[in-house]
């Protein structure tokens, strides 16, 4: 038989710092593999058999006062695709609030593509107590359009807390509160770990 020679994967960061409080990055990405699962499930679509590639760009900047202001956009296609799906991400943070420790938190996204369509927002608070204790709340709200899901509009609450005791084992706990269109639930997590 015949061989053919194709390139398979390909990463590539490029990250440029002109200044200390501002950086750019460019990420390119692009994934062709022949999978060694089954080919009859490609038809399902739950696999990706031939290619998936995308660029995207952002910045981030560092400004007094602990604030730090993000942005990234990028486009990507998978084979399949009827379209390319477009990303765009923002963010904003604020460090150590009013010297307590405390770090604020807020996301912003916006994603169109074959799939559907949407927005996803979060905001939160984070604090560390020395090393070994970690605190996180979380709120947000996603709003996603597809022919895929009824599940379209969102709100949600997280909440976590982790203690690492001593250099060998942590405990973790929290819980979670989802209220959606498609369903509402409650999970509650805990975790001891080696």
């Amino acid at each position: 038989g015949q061989q053919e020679i194709l390139l398979s994967r390909s990463y590539t960061t490029i990250r440029l710092q002109p200044h200390k409080r501002i950086s750019f990055d460019i990420n390119q990405n692009y994934f062709r593999n022949i999978p060694s699962f089954d080919p009859r499930l490609i038809g399902t679509g739950l696999v990706d058999r031939f290619l998936y590639q995308g660029v995207n760009g952002g910045f981030r900047l560092t400004l007094p006062y602990g604030l730090g202001i993000s942005g990234n956009t990028g486009r990507s296609s998978r084979t399949g695709d009827q379209r390319a799906s477009w990303n765009y991400l923002g963010g904003a943070t604020l460090n150590n609030i009013l010297h307590s420790g405390v770090r604020a938190e807020y996301r912003f996204s916006r994603f169109n593509g074959s799939f559907g369509s949407g927005t996803y927002q979060s905001g939160g608070l984070s604090r560390e107590v020395g090393e070994s204790l970690r605190f996180n709340v979380q709120g947000g709200r996603q709003n996603l359009a597809s022919v895929y899901t009824t599940n379209s509009l969102a709100h949600f609450v997280n909440a976590s807390a982790d203690w690492y005791m001593g250099s060998h084992y942590f405990l973790g706990g929290g819980f979670t509160v989802y209220r959606g269109q498609g369903q509402d639930y409650n999970q509650y997590f805990a975790s001891l770990g080696y």
